[in-house]
């Protein structure tokens, strides 16, 4: 099965702006990181140019770049919140609940536990960052 290329003329809207950009506006669930991946292994070119990201792309040039479609439709990494405790950390997560001196909509006071990181970091294997989106209870955010 052949990959479709794209050619498009660049539009005088988008004359001056760098190639990464052009990409954010045209096509937002693409990832810097893919569009860079991209432009390194020449599958971007600007009149038939490989290009950098910050490449500046001028009006009525034409950028060919492989179909995008796929690309958009692979699921991202997991959020935080979608994730799964350790069963190793729930006696943990269970005494900073024991230890929560004060909560409401904006405020979360914790007397955190001797010992425990607040953020991670080399040779850190959990820390209070970690299980912060365990501690979301009714909140819609971190």
């Amino acid at each position: 099965m052949a990959i479709k290329i794209n050619h498009i003329k660049i539009k005088q809207e988008d004359d001056g702006i760098r190639v990464d950009r052009w990409f954010t506006r045209n096509f937002p669930n693409i990832s810097f990181t893919t569009i860079a991946k991209l432009a390194r292994k020449g599958q971007i070119r600007l009149d038939s140019k490989r290009v950098q990201t910050s490449t500046r792309v001028l009006a009525e040039q034409e950028i060919r770049f492989p179909d995008l479609t796929e690309l958009e439709s692979k699921p991202q990494n997991k959020l935080r919140t979608e994730m799964t405790l350790h069963p190793k950390h729930h006696k943990l997560l269970e005494m900073i609940e024991q230890n929560i001196l004060y909560k409401d909509e904006d405020i979360l006071a914790i007397n955190k536990v001797a010992g425990l990181a607040v953020q991670g970091g080399t040779k850190v294997g959990i820390s209070l960052d970690d299980l912060l989106p365990f501690l979301k209870f009714d909140a819609t955010a971190r």
